[in-house]
């Protein structure tokens, strides 16, 4: 390879628009600002084929209010199945119950391959985790069954949460992931504190704060 095919691979170089999310191509074996990507090459015939492989570096600590958040959508039970207009998504979508965290990803700056392969990881742990629990209890559980899969995500800005005064905090590993705090668990009674957190979420609905993006 020239030293003219180098450079112009040494320029192609792509920064998220906000907040740590950064991705670089390596050249030979040096990186830019030591963050994480891969570079795969073979020449043959004179010409030069690469495949680059784009990771997600880490992200900065604090969450912009404009920063757009994703809950991934990982049943069909989540969602509306009449033809409304507007959002599809159910409030429960939005909601931890019966946990006290809301997960999240910040996908600011992210290309749609990378959304769709966290979603799927996302969902495939989640049905790891659900069908190993249901076989412990001594419930059937065949293989070709799943429960949760990749449908979908929610999108909205750290603000909006905000405005409902909750907040939204760095938690990594994984790399993108946050949690939305601060919702109703104070009552001990599990329906009521679920009542007072979907009526939050029915409100970031009905603001049209949401857009739900299918898979």
């Amino acid at each position: 390879m020239g030293a003219r095919q180098r450079s112009q691979i040494h320029r192609q170089h792509w920064r998220g628009r906000s907040f740590g999310l950064r991705r670089y191509i390596w050249v030979g074996n040096s990186s830019r600002n030591g963050d994480v990507c891969s570079r795969f090459a073979a020449i043959g015939r004179g010409k030069l084929e690469t495949r680059i492989r784009l990771v997600i570096a880490p992200c900065a600590r604090f969450v912009n209010d404009q920063e757009e958040l994703a809950r991934f959508v990982l049943t069909d039970g989540w969602l509306y199945k009449d033809n409304r207009l507007g959002c599809k998504l159910r409030p429960i979508a939005l909601i931890p119950s019966p946990h006290e965290e809301l997960s999240v990803y910040r996908i600011d700056g992210w290309i749609p391959d990378e959304v769709r392969t966290v979603g799927q990881g996302v969902a495939d742990e989640r049905e790891s985790k659900h069908r190993q629990r249901e076989l412990a209890n001594g419930k059937p559980y065949p293989p070709t069954k799943r429960t949760f899969k990749y449908v979908g995500r929610a999108l909205l800005k750290a603000k909006s949460f905000r405005s409902e005064q909750l907040d939204v905090v760095w938690d990594e590993p994984p790399l993108g992931h946050s949690n939305v705090v601060g919702w109703p668990t104070q009552s001990g009674n599990r329906k009521a504190n679920e009542a007072a957190q979907l009526a939050k979420a029915l409100r970031l609905i009905d603001t049209n704060s949401v857009t739900y993006v299918a898979a």
